[in-house]
């Protein structure tokens, strides 16, 4: 009896999960319009998304995935639902929202600026200090929209269960959830909690079942329940599994039913053709009802579903006056002839990079390529003051490295040493390709590492990343964390388990393993590494100042400068956002601005999130018309649509990377043309960077995987060559 009611039951599960399939017509028969507590008009697609998130709260799913691709509007889709599906009691009203930390602020000022004035949800961050606030769900009920990220979640779910995780020795352990609050009581797991509607922003955060934030969403009580994701599968079918657990969609949120139906068919030999094409069946059918993709190409009504206003980019190509043009020829030949020699050797050497790296400084200020050397020896670090580097620490973990990973490293940062080839296959050139010598890639921002810069490397598996990116990629990877908190994730490169509390400066490994110092080399080289008693920009920038009796503004400055003016004079009311890869050039350029009685904002590396959130809604709400933005730190992420210029001081030879830059303002929700600048200097190594980004397009519009973006980074011998003048890109 039983098992025919279970049979009866699951049937019932799946006629529901069949239900929910309808096709696309009937989105646009019923379309949503835009609600009216929002100030923007919502696109077609998004109006189609709209009524199907409404469709599926009305469903016995109570919810779904939306997957559209990143740019088409998933957060507007997800807000214009909050608004027009009110809660219908009182007493259970907060939508809950959980993403990743760097995009909590970015939530609220999208909520805060797309709502009318007469319709302002009230908004919390369970996030920090504003915690104290929220200790009760009582006091979470206050509120409209609680927003906390996938770390805190983890971390209330462990405290709120303690004890009883304390007495499991497994680490796939679920317990009850009348065993936890006993010492601390969570407002997101106490008995009374229960929200409104939960939304997972960046939902294939939880796609690790056994990772701390995947279990901790799955205790957690909501009518309605919703992923966003534009990967919610990224290795495997089993990354389903914990979104469909948190869903809650029957009959599938029990793994084993889940596994036999769609995951083991598909997966093992034992199972013939009929059974795998069965199962796929399944899997597409789950996903029909519980899924909405939209792509960029998607075509609405014969038109494509993303129509922005139009991109004008203009290159405007200056000259140097005779002075700066001395100056600059004078460096280039000094550089041209070591940069010859470097590019002779059979092993590829970090200096050619800095050589590059000066030509290109000298092309923004002289002061660039002065204040750069001086860094140089002073071997400043890497930004943050708090963190004090406990090297001794590091220097023990290396000395421990398994042969394996000491071999990978060397592999990778000292080729002449490899036993791999070292030809790379850039797509430019067929006759070239064995000269080429592999550039060692961040794989997270994808630019060049420069091996007599800061970056680290994972002791458990060999790979780099460079210092900058520590954080995003913690943040984007972890899949769990140890006994003291420290985040564990998945490497990039060969998805082996990472702990941020093993990585260590490859500085060190290279003065252990390259160098062969001693153990008292190593201290002394440490100490003066790791607390050089730098000056600061502003410092060097008044000493370089008095040493020339007063500031010029290079060629390229001025020209911004008319840019800016021209704007101003033809589009009063519109704002401009200007890009550097060197926040050096801000320092000096600020001096011109304010000379000129231009007011801007800034925003770069340097700022915590508090600071960068308050720069952005600055934008945004003040008359201020200028941001100076690092293309580091902006070229990804931030949403700039008040703005409709862009100047791009200084050209990159990978052109995905500008394109990601001009899309901060050339995105869903910009209503006027966007015209992008690119300011540069006549019969310099920027002429021939841009001349190698235009070979390097068909890559960008091929590029469908990081891999590909990787190889756009990577610059070959015979293109090394070619941006010093001393040959062309093709024999």
């Amino acid at each position: 009896m039983g098992y025919s009611s279970n049979v009866y039951s699951v049937d019932v599960d799946l006629q529901s999960l069949v239900d929910n399939i309808k096709p696309d017509e009937d989105l646009i028969e019923g379309m949503e319009p835009t609600p009216p507590e929002l100030n923007i008009n919502l696109l077609k697609h998004q109006r189609m998304g709209l009524t199907w998130m409404k469709r599926m709260e009305e469903s016995k799913s109570k919810g779904g995935i939306l997957a559209d691709d990143m740019g088409l509007g998933k957060t507007v889709q997800t807000l214009a639902l909050m608004v027009s599906r009110k809660p219908e009691h009182e007493s259970c009203k907060t939508t809950l929202i959980i993403a990743p930390v760097s995009l909590l602020q970015q939530w609220a000022a999208e909520i805060e600026s797309k709502t009318v004035a007469s319709y302002q949800p009230r908004i919390g961050i369970f996030h920090g200090m504003d915690k104290k606030n929220m200790s009760t769900f009582s006091d979470c009920q206050k509120y409209d929209v609680i927003l906390t990220s996938y770390g805190t979640l983890s971390s209330e779910w462990k405290r709120h269960f303690k004890e009883a995780l304390a007495n499991s020795d497994t680490k796939a352990y679920l317990p009850s959830s009348k065993e936890g609050g006993k010492s601390y009581e969570s407002p997101f797991f106490a008995n009374d909690a229960k929200f409104n509607r939960i939304i997972l922003d960046e939902a294939q955060a939880i796609k690790n079942k056994m990772a701390i934030a995947s279990k901790a969403v799955t205790y957690l009580q909501a009518n309605y329940r919703f992923c966003l994701s534009g990967t919610p599968m990224q290795n495997n079918l089993e990354e389903l599994y914990p979104i469909i657990r948190f869903l809650r969609i029957r009959p599938y949120l029990n793994e084993g039913k889940f596994r036999a139906d769609i995951v083991i068919p598909l997966k093992s030999n034992k199972y013939d053709k009929y059974d795998r094409k069965s199962s796929m069946k399944k899997l597409q059918a789950i996903l029909s009802s519980i899924l909405l993709r939209r792509t960029k190409n998607s075509i609405i009504d014969g038109k494509p579903i993303l129509q922005l206003p139009e991109k004008i980019i203009e290159s405007d190509y200056v000259k140097l006056e005779s002075e700066e043009m001395a100056y600059y020829r004078d460096l280039e030949s000094g550089i041209q002839s070591r940069a010859k020699r470097l590019l002779s050797e059979k092993s590829f050497s970090s200096g050619i990079l800095t050589l590059l790296l000066r030509l290109r400084q000298a092309c923004c200020h002289s002061y660039l390529v002065k204040i750069g050397e001086l860094k140089a020896k002073q071997k400043e670090l890497e930004q943050n003051e708090n963190i004090k580097i406990d090297w001794r620490r590091m220097y023990r973990m290396v000395l421990e490295l398994k042969d394996l990973v000491k071999t990978r490293v060397i592999d990778l940062t000292m080729p002449s040493e490899a036993v791999i080839p070292l030809d790379i296959d850039l797509g430019l050139e067929d006759d070239d390709e064995k000269d080429d010598k592999e550039m060692l890639t961040c794989p997270i921002c994808f630019d060049i590492l420069n091996l007599d810069s800061s970056m680290v490397l994972f002791s458990e598996c060999g790979h780099l990343i460079c210092q900058n990116c520590i954080e995003a990629f913690y943040e984007g990877h972890t899949v769990d964390e140890d006994s003291s908190g420290n985040r564990i994730a998945k490497c990039t490169e060969c998805n082996a388990s990472v702990k941020e509390s093993n990585l260590i400066d490859y500085v060190i490994f290279k003065a252990v393993y390259i160098e062969k110092m001693d153990t008292m080399e190593i201290q002394r080289f440490c100490r003066d590494y790791y607390n050089p008693n730098p000056r600061g920009n502003s410092m060097i920038v008044n000493d370089l100042i008095k040493e020339d009796n007063g500031f010029t503004p290079s060629a390229k400055m001025e020209k911004c400068v008319e840019l800016l003016q021209t704007i101003f004079s033809k589009h009063p009311n519109e704002k401009v956002i200007v890009f550097s890869q060197f926040v050096t050039l801000f320092d000096l350029f600020k001096l011109v601005l304010n000379q000129q009685g231009i007011e801007f904002l800034r925003y770069d590396g340097s700022m915590n999130m508090e600071h960068k959130n308050t720069v952005i809604k600055q934008f945004y709400q003040s008359d201020i018309k200028v941001l100076l933005l690092s293309l580091r730190s902006g070229n990804v992420g931030l949403t700039l649509t008040c703005a409709s210029h862009v100047i791009i001081m200084d050209p990159f030879w990978n052109p995905y990377v500008e394109d990601q830059a001009m899309d901060r303002a050339h995105r869903i929700g910009q209503e006027r043309e966007v015209h992008v600048h690119r300011i540069l200097i006549e019969g310099t190594v920027e002429s021939r960077i841009m001349t190698l980004q235009e070979r390097k397009k068909e890559l960008i519009e091929s590029a469908l995987n990081e891999k590909d973006m990787k190889n756009v980074s990577r610059l070959g011998q015979r293109e090394l060559g070619f941006l010093f003048g001393l040959n062309g890109l093709r024999e």
